[in-house]
Order: C-alpha cells, then structure tokens, then sequence
C-alpha cells in the first residue's frame, strides 16, 4: 500500500508581523487626537481653574477704539484671588513672589467698578488710564477711583484699561461716547499717563505721518487679536502648557528668558526690590521729542472734551526706577527725564490744562518711606502699592475739588 503525503498540508503558516508602536505613521495621529481632544476639554473647564496665579481669568482684548466696551467681561465677580507681581512672573522669579489678595468685580461695560448703576446723576468723573487703575489691595474700594470716591464723597468711574494709558490710537471720540453712556453730561475726565521709559530710544522727532501710520497698525493688530479672542475663547490647553513648562524654566533646566527683562537691586535697608530692565535702561535718555507729541495730543483732547462740558485733567505717574533711581545714587541718570516731564506739565498747564505731576512727591516719599519699611511700588512689580494709590487719590481729590 502505497502512502501519499500531500507536501502543501504541512507547508508552515505564514509569519504575521505586528506593526510597532513606535513608528512616525502609528504615533503621530494618535498624538494629534488627543491633542485635539484635551483642547476641546479644556475649554470647557471653569476659566479661573486655569488661570495662572497673578492673572485675572475673565481679561478680554478689545480692539475698538470706543471706550464703550472694557477689556473684562461685564457682570464678573472674582472674588479673593491670590495675585503676585508681574515682574515675577515676566521674569519666572519665584523667589522674589510676594502674594496678597485681590477681589475684582465688573460692571455692566466691562470695567473695573462696583456692581450697580453708577450714572443716577451723582456721577461726574471718569478716570481713563492702564493697568494702573486695575491694581490693587483687597477689594475695588482700594482702587484710585475708589479711594478718591471716598474722599470725594461722590462715585468715580473706573476707565482702566491695561495697555491703554500710554499716548495712543485713544481718541476724545471714545471718551465722549462713555460719558454720553453714562449719563455726564459736565464734569472732569482725568486722563492717567504713565511716563514710560521707551519713548527715549530716538534723538530726532517721529514725523507726524509715521505716528499716524503706527496707531493705524496698533488698531490693526489689536483688531487681528480681538478676532482670534472672540472664536477661540481660552485657549486652555496654551495655558495648561506654560504652565507645566514655566517651572522647568529655571536658568538650569531650561534657559530663563524673561529674567533678562528684570534687574534685582537692593534698597539701604537690605530689602531686595525688581525693577523692569527697559524703565532702567531708559533712564538716561531723554525723550524731549516726545513732549512735542505729548503735549499737543493733550491738548486737542482738551478742546474736544470742552466742547462737551468736560475738563481734561491729566495725572503724570512716574516709572517705578524714576521713583527710586535716588536711593541707589543713581538719579543722575533720570535727570532728564524728570526734566522733560516738567516740560510736558509747563506746558500743559499753560494751556489751561490742571496737571498732577506725582513724579516729585513720589520720589520725595519713597525715600522717606524706607525709614519704616514701607513702599510706593510693589517689590515685586511695576505697579504701584497701596500707598502710592493713597499718595495719588489725595493729590487727585485736592485738584478736582478746586
């Protein structure tokens, strides 16, 4: 008997090879989807969850140059939040944090005030200004405006917008608009200008062309920026991001690139005090060309605002390195830019113009602060502390009662 074996019977099968997980092709649209999807989840998060420690969760940029909208969401209440200095956090110093507590309410616009109608006829001054007017110890009655409505005795409106109180694309249009809204129809409008260093980087004037053409792309940019605000809301999983990489970022780790942005130095009584690089460097250098913009910027508001009903008011705050450049042996240094900002109030006051220039008695008190350890300016900021505020809403009350 003769036996046949079919050979293709025991033929082996053929190897099946798993594809790795560790290709480009397997790993980057998984990584991608998921990528996608912690996005969308984070959106949804509570704002405030994310926002960093310092910041403020319901910000919103605003791009129109009327001031009818602020730049926070209306209606908001935040209430007893931990804040630190923003130099700290330009600068990812942790060491230098020195942690108080803010409570931030909105109103119906936007702004920085207490909740409630403000404009039932007792309401006759609006203070417009930058971040300045956002910062603060406690609550908002600590603000300038609400301190300088308790002493006043009557509501001040708080028209702070950060970013918005330099010299700039901020017309007498929009201020009109905002008293109209608030039912003003007489009374002051007291324009806060922070004197900063910047300006100082050129010995020969801007033509008025390239000033117009530079607020022309500020308005544009703020518009590019508003519209990627409004479609994407919070981007979360970039704050998510920053958040988990800032600490890596240590000059060790990872390089720390914004520490570059902030110099240390160290008061007579030992404290260590921040000071923003560029304020320092500016020091120096005069910018007697900006006052030939400045002044004539102030001045056509003025006639528009008088028109109106309205007196312009403008109140000259110091940089936080004018204030203390004298304590360090330094005030050579800012010898002219103290000069031109007595040149700017000269010539604002001989336009009729009530000038606060805080640049002198805020040099004049940091100096005698430092006995009791007390400060004009957060160490760990730009801004100023709640004795500058005090400081400033008693120079702003004595003038408007005038």
């Amino acid at each position: 008997m003769n036996l046949h074996f079919s050979t293709s019977s025991f033929e082996p099968s053929p190897i099946v090879k798993r594809r790795s997980v560790l290709t480009v092709g397997y790993l980057l649209p998984r990584l991608v989807f998921l990528a996608f999807l912690l996005d969308v989840s984070l959106r949804l998060v509570p704002r405030e969850w994310l926002t960093p420690i310092g910041h403020n969760p319901y910000y919103r940029p605003v791009a129109s140059q009327s001031f009818i909208e602020g730049v926070y969401e209306p209606n908001r209440t935040f209430p007893s939040y931990l804040v630190f200095g923003d130099l700290a956090w330009m600068g990812n110093l942790p060491a230098i944090r020195h942690y108080r507590r803010q409570a931030v309410q909105t109103d119906g616009l936007g702004y920085v005030n207490p909740p409630g109608p403000l404009n039932g006829g007792a309401l006759d001054v609006i203070v417009v200004g930058d971040s300045f007017l956002v910062e603060f110890d406690g609550g908002v009655e600590n603000s300038l405006t609400g301190r300088l409505g308790s002493m006043l005795g009557r509501p001040v409106y708080n028209a702070g917008r950060p970013g918005g109180g330099g010299v700039g694309p901020l017309p007498a249009k929009g201020i009109l608009e905002l008293a109209s809204s608030l039912g003003i129809k007489r009374g002051a409008i007291v324009f806060e200008y922070y004197s900063l260093g910047e300006p100082g980087n050129s010995s020969k004037p801007p033509p008025p062309a390239a000033w117009k053409a530079a607020a022309q792309r500020f308005v544009h940019w703020q518009t590019t920026r508003e519209m990627y605000y409004r479609v994407m809301r919070v981007d979360g999983f970039k704050t998510l991001s920053q958040f988990l990489l800032k600490p890596a970022q240590n000059g060790w780790l990872l390089s720390n690139k914004g520490a570059d942005q902030v110099i240390l130095k160290r008061l007579p009584n030992g404290t260590t005090m921040a000071f923003y690089r560029p304020d320092v460097e500016a020091g120096a250098r005069g910018s007697r060309h900006m006052i030939s913009i400045i002044a004539p910027y102030f001045q056509e508001m003025s006639r528009e605002l008088d028109k109106a009903g309205l007196r312009l008011v403008v109140l000259i705050l110091p940089t936080k390195y004018m204030t203390y450049a004298n304590v360090f042996k330094e005030g050579s240094g800012v010898g002219d830019r103290f000069s031109d900002l007595d040149v700017l109030e000269g010539a604002l006051h001989r336009s009729g113009i009530p000038v606060i220039n805080m640049t002198r008695p805020f040099k004049q008190e940091a100096e005698a602060r430092l006995k009791t350890d007390a400060y004009l300016y957060r160490l760990d900021d730009t801004h100023w502390s709640q004795s500058g505020i005090e400081l400033t809403a008693r120079a702003l009350a004595e003038t408007l009662r005038k």
